[in-house]
């Protein structure tokens, strides 16, 4: 009988919504709405699902529209005490595990907040083993630094420890060293990197490898130091940097160690351990740790799906939400991808939120970085390769002299010659200019 109630009131909370109106007045179907007509009663009195309605609708929901989702039903998702996400409640878990057949695992997944669905999946990753140590993997290497730190505080807040403890505590073998590192990583997420570290950390790996034991490579710590603690970036190219210098990969070096391999596929060429595990899932004679891997690239397959406009697009309002610590993506955003890319994801942005990028960045950020985001943003950089040597030159010197004259490197932000040559020069034509501020400064720009 009680939870035939809790049911009702999945219901209730489901339903309990402001009714739109258009322009005439008469009433518009939210998605919510329509998702509350998916929970129905039977004729005997048993609660039921609409599973194929449900499916149609949450399939289609993006990140906003589920975190919306979270706020509105807090009698179903409740605010964290402590960290900022919505907490489901256990009952909808098994509400939604009775109810649904072949799509719970999708269904519970996607509306969970992503911290407390990574939260649990790393809790019951561990209680399955050796055979799961994958999916710790997984979740610790294909995910941002901030989104780890979000799933580590989720595990804290549902399981009253911390998720390193808990690793420390119930993983056995020879894997610890290396889990424990990589669940408590906060790695850099920037684009800078050190040629010299690089090719040294390329010397340390191969060597490491050469000589160690190949079934103890796990536990070698100058491995588990540079898997653990380097950026993405540098790692990548610390991989590119293997493959040229000694003529081999480093996957096929590795020869049985699964867990090394996962760890650099999931850091540096993570659609490609995806597409493993899609394939794998796909199979006709799957087991069942496979079959249910596949519910865990349902984001990425939606990634993969969407138009990189769009999917720019979403990142950039992401990152606006989650700011001011997330302003490192939109500068990725606007630094990395092409004019043209740049301005397709400022189309979508508009079509889809109705208003510009532009205006959305200026609105929405109070501090220093305000005039340089908007700046980046509304660019549209020359791409071909002439450079005007006496422009580099002019502006390397002016990057100095302003450098110099900023007691306070904060303000360097709202310079305005600052500003306008990261803004509006090409690509080539900014690696000129920091390399002549360097020969004529005698340091790197990236130092000052």
């Amino acid at each position: 009988m009680m939870e035939v109630k809790k049911d009702t009131i999945l219901v209730a909370s489901v339903k309990r919504r402001k009714k739109q109106t258009n322009k005439e007045g008469k009433t518009i179907m939210s998605s919510s709405d329509a998702l509350a007509k998916s929970f129905s009663v039977s004729h005997s009195g048993i609660f039921g699902v609409d599973e194929k309605s449900m499916l149609e609708i949450l399939v289609k929901w993006q990140p906003e529209q589920l975190s919306t989702f979270r706020n509105e039903t807090s009698r179903i998702f409740l605010k964290d005490e402590r960290f900022p996400f919505e907490k489901c409640e256990e009952f909808l878990l098994k509400f939604l595990k009775r109810e649904f057949k072949r799509f719970k695992d999708a269904v519970v997944q996607w509306t969970m907040h992503p911290w407390e669905r990574d939260a649990r999946m790393a809790r019951k990753a561990l209680k399955r083993g050796r055979q799961a140590y994958g999916l710790l993997i997984e979740l610790a290497c294909t995910r941002s630094s901030d989104e780890l730190l979000g799933a580590r505080r989720a595990y804290q807040s549902l399981y009253s420890e911390s998720i390193e403890e808990d690793v420390a505590s119930r993983v056995d073998g020879i894997e610890r060293q290396l889990l424990v590192a990589l669940v408590s990583s906060y790695r850099y997420d920037g684009s800078k990197t050190n040629d010299q570290a690089i090719k040294l950390d390329t010397q340390k790996l191969e060597k490491a490898i050469s000589i160690g034991d190949k079934k103890q490579l796990i536990k070698d710590e100058e491995i588990v130091r540079i898997l653990t603690t380097r950026s993405k970036i540098h790692l990548i190219a610390v991989i590119k940097c293997y493959q040229e210098t000694f003529n081999k990969n480093i996957i096929e070096d590795l020869d049985e160690e699964s867990s090394l391999k996962d760890t650099i596929y999931c850091l540096c060429v993570p659609s490609q351990y995806f597409s493993k595990i899609l394939d794998s899932a796909m199979k006709a004679n799957a087991n069942k740790n496979e079959k249910e891997a596949l519910t865990r690239v349902i984001d990425v397959v939606v990634q993969w799906t969407m138009h990189p406009w769009e999917r720019d697009a979403r990142m950039a309002r992401k990152a606006l939400d989650g700011r001011p610590q997330a302003y490192g993506l939109l500068i990725e955003l606007a630094c990395t991808r092409s004019s043209d890319e740049l301005l397709g994801a400022r189309k979508a942005y508009q079509s889809l939120y109705v208003e510009s990028i532009e205006e959305d960045i200026a609105s929405r950020v109070e501090g220093i970085e305000r005039q340089l985001l908007v700046a980046l943003v509304s660019t549209y950089r020359y791409e071909g390769s002439r450079i005007n040597d006496v422009a580099v030159r002019s502006e390397a010197i002016k990057l100095g002299i302003t450098i110099n004259r900023h007691g306070d490197k904060k303000k360097l932000f709202k310079d305005e010659e600052i500003v306008r040559i990261l803004a509006t020069r090409s690509k080539p034509h900014l690696k000129a200019v920091f390399k002549c501020y360097k020969e004529t400064f005698n340091k790197n720009i990236e130092e000052v």
